[in-house]
């Protein structure tokens, strides 16, 4: 066995093998500090800088996996034993029930029950064909191209909206609070910023917007403290109003044009459903429903908003931007309350 221990504060191990285990070697590391090992003799200690993680469902549990496999070659660990406080004696015995995220894959998609086709926007402006089950042309990527990933991507992956196509966008810049026309397309240098009237809450930390292009509506919300669902006609060029979000952060949104409604995502996991006037009929908990999704994010040290939707009818994708690259999709059937992963990028 190679037994790895990492941790998020230095520790002192002492490795007791149960009779009949042999020990390759041992791995230590911690984060903040330096830990040290005393093992049996002959077998190795080797420190080393890896991730801790004291749950599987947590994006540095994945990361933990796939530095182990480039350094160690592991594919898939036989146990785990994890937990935000360590006792003094941290037995690891078995048997150890199966589990897929034990593996260097992880969970594995599945085939969409229902299908639909959406477009993404490139960080250079582009649409990009997609669908819930990955890109439209099986042949393509589209690796470190696509727009999105949180605030923390900006400004190149700020959120914008692009017209059918291509010709028309707006974006938002700086900290969210300018919405920027681009009549002759994302990224062009005539641009010009739409001001928000006086009679309006002030747009700050905008963070998703949604284009109702055979309306002409165009709907962003802003993040932080009480946040906004802003509309903007951008046929007749006015402000049709704002409406707060009630304490709630969005970190995406999108429009149905089969209902007509506007769907959101919440920092929290929850989505939400805005009727065509920005006002708001439905709030469902996702974040128990979309499976593997903690191991996109750190929870606890990290908020979750590298999340964008795209809906038609009862269908619902909610799509997972890293580093400008789709890693994950789930697919959310409204009616049956059911959710799926169905794509998973190789990585």
């Amino acid at each position: 066995m190679l037994l790895v221990l990492a941790t998020y504060r230095q520790a002192q191990w002492q490795v007791l093998p149960a009779p009949g285990t042999t020990l390759l070697a041992v791995v230590v590391s911690a984060r903040d500090g330096q830990s040290s090992a005393t093992a049996p003799a002959g077998v190795p200690v080797v420190t080393d800088d890896l991730p801790y993680a004291y749950e599987t469902a947590n994006i540095n549990f994945r990361r933990l996996i796939s530095l182990l496999n480039s350094r160690y070659g592991v594919n898939r660990i036989t146990g785990y034993r994890g937990g935000y406080n360590l006792p003094e004696l941290v037995p690891v015995t078995g048997p150890f029930a199966p589990d897929p995220a034990y593996s260097l894959e992880g969970l594995r998609p599945e085939v969409p029950r229902a299908r639909i086709s959406f477009d993404l926007v490139s960080t250079d402006g582009r649409r990009l064909p997609w669908t819930n089950a990955g890109p439209k042309d099986a042949k393509k990527h589209y690796a470190g191209v696509v727009r999105g990933g949180g605030m923390s991507a900006w400004p190149s992956a700020a959120p914008a909206a692009v017209s059918e196509d291509g010709g028309e966008a707006y974006a938002l810049e700086g900290n969210g609070g300018r919405l920027v026309w681009f009549p002759q397309g994302l990224g062009s240098p005539n641009k010009k910023q739409i001001e928000v009237p006086k009679n309006l809450p002030e747009l700050s930390w905008g963070s998703a917007m949604a284009w109702d292009t055979r309306k002409g509506n165009l709907a962003l919300v802003s993040f932080g403290g009480e946040g906004f669902f802003y509309r903007y006609d951008t046929r007749n060029r006015q402000w049709l109003g704002a409406r707060s979000l009630q304490n709630r952060d969005l970190i995406s949104l999108a429009h149905d044009s089969v209902s007509g409604n506007y769907l959101g995502l919440s920092n929290a996991g929850e989505l939400l459903v805005f009727n065509e006037r920005g006002e708001l009929d439905d709030v469902r908990p996702l974040a128990d429903v979309l499976p593997d999704l903690g191991s996109v994010y750190d929870k606890g040290n990290s908020r979750l908003d590298g999340l964008s939707l795209a809906v038609q009818g009862d269908v619902v994708a909610v799509v997972c931007v890293q580093q400008s690259t789709v890693t994950h999709i789930w697919t959310y059937e409204l009616g049956r309350r059911k959710a799926q992963l169905t794509y998973k990028a190789l990585l």
